[in-house]
């Protein structure tokens, strides 16, 4: 599986909401990215077993219930500072 199915897998997924969605797709897009700056494409694989892991949706939906804010700048923020603590 490469990056384009996992992340149009995640985006049809008609059964979860469209925001997990796409934080979830943010969440791929941003690890990917590092690993491409990095220059550690090897650990692609590892990553996409991560994001197609039965548990991504749990931790994904227990993070988001946490953002209490309305506006884009704060849900994106609060993203961004869980995919930081996931990638640790």
């Amino acid at each position: 599986m490469d990056a384009r199915d996992l992340i149009f897998k995640i985006l049809q997924d008609r059964s979860l909401d469209m925001r997990l969605r796409m934080a979830e797709v943010l969440a791929l897009a941003h690890d990917l990215q590092r690993r491409v700056r990095d220059n550690v494409l090897y650990q692609t694989d590892a990553l996409f077993e991560k994001y197609n892991s039965s548990r991504r949706d749990g931790y994904f939906k227990e993070k988001l219930a946490g953002i209490t804010g309305y506006s884009r700048y704060e849900v994106i923020k609060a993203i961004m500072d869980l995919l930081e603590k996931w990638n640790r």
